[in-house]
């Protein structure tokens, strides 16, 4: 019934779907790979909203997940009605159209605007994010299809809920690459990228090419496929940096700083671990460490 209702939503509106994995964005209709939301819009415009959807936006749609829709400028297909969101869309079909909607049931779609004029919104809350994976991200919020008993930490999908089921897990998990055992799933997939996986992680969406760093493909994607350079500007000053991290490590300058002193000498520190390894010293107490 989930699918049902996607699917009618994809039909009767402008809506339309797309997939995202490994930090790209994938065409549900021909599977078509794009690392920017413009082109990807441009593609779909151009080749799939006019053509009725089929079960193939489905096909890599694993188990309960959720289809995710670019709701961008929404209008009724039937009528070209412009409609605000998902929800209004949904009445408009069923009290306009007459179209069935089983209100008992998810509507099965996880609505996002991918507009890189405005930024990534969440659509339930309006909340800004920097990129689309801390957006992706945030919809668990909101779609807490599924719960871990152990933390209480939801998920949209089961194969997310999965994957965080298994960072609880503790035990021996060999690394099966060496002689290496770690105690935890998550554990043993951080080292095989780590130590056996380098260079291997950052591949060039666009081309065969393969990079040891974030930075270099990034580098790359701008010199060699002519992608928009992304800045990163300061929210206290006009600054702006090449990369988040910079931006993070600036953006500390205009927090007030927060001295510590030692209780046995005059020696002062504005970091707490400095604090710490200092009281060593003089052979500090736990109470004197617990309390810098």
């Amino acid at each position: 019934m989930m699918r049902r209702h996607a699917m009618a939503i994809v039909e009767y509106s402008t809506a339309w779907a797309f997939r995202w994995w490994r930090n790209a964005f994938f065409c549900s209709y021909c599977d078509d790979k794009f690392v920017d939301t413009t082109p990807l819009r441009h593609h779909v415009f151009n080749n799939h909203l006019d053509q009725k959807p089929t079960k193939r936006i489905f096909a890599k749609v694993t188990e309960n997940n959720m289809l995710k829709i670019d709701v961008t400028d929404l209008r009724c297909k039937l009528c070209g009605q412009e409609v605000d969101g998902i929800d209004h869309l949904k009445q408009h079909i069923i009290s306009e159209h007459n179209k069935p909607f089983n209100n008992e049931y998810s509507d099965g779609v996880l609505p996002f605007k991918l507009d890189d004029a405005k930024g990534f919104a969440c659509q339930k809350c309006f909340v800004e994010f920097a990129n689309f994976s801390k957006l992706n991200e945030h919809m668990n919020s909101h779609y807490q299809n599924y719960v871990c008993e152990a933390c209480g930490k939801a998920f949209v999908s089961k194969s997310r809920f999965r994957t965080h089921v298994q960072s609880h897990e503790i035990g021996s998990f060999p690394c099966g690459e060496c002689e290496e055992i770690l105690n935890t799933r998550a554990a043993r997939m951080c080292h095989k990228f780590r130590v056996h996986r380098k260079g291997m992680r950052y591949t060039c969406p666009r081309c065969p090419q393969i990079f040891t760093t974030y930075y270099a493909r990034a580098k790359h994607l701008v010199g060699g496929h002519a992608q928009q350079k992304r800045v990163y500007a300061c929210d206290g000053c006009e600054r702006v940096f090449e990369t988040s991290c910079k931006r993070a490590a600036h953006a500390r300058s205009h927090r007030p700083v927060v001295s510590h002193e030692c209780p046995h000498c005059q020696w002062k520190s504005g970091s707490k671990a400095q604090m710490t390894k200092h009281l060593m010293t003089h052979g500090g107490s736990k109470e004197d460490i617990g309390q810098v």
